[in-house]
């Protein structure tokens, strides 16, 4: 699969769960955003090592600073 089909891909995926979505509940959608609230915390550590690890291949690469 190339890029191109991966991102349509993504796309009607992204599409799909909107509806879905929206047709829940507020409840419901709250109880969703904070599963994906603590998952973020959970996850917090490993995001900012791969942020640095970008931070630094991006800075190795010579990408100016607002790139970075």
């Amino acid at each position: 699969m190339n890029l191109n089909q991966e991102m349509r891909q993504l796309a009607e995926r992204s599409r799909a769960a909107a509806r879905a979505l929206a047709k829940l509940d507020t409840a419901a959608k709250n109880k969703l955003l904070l599963a994906m609230a603590q998952g973020i915390e959970r996850a917090a550590g490993a995001i900012q090592a791969a942020n640095a690890q970008d931070l630094a291949t991006g800075q190795a690469a010579g990408l100016a600073p607002a790139m970075l």
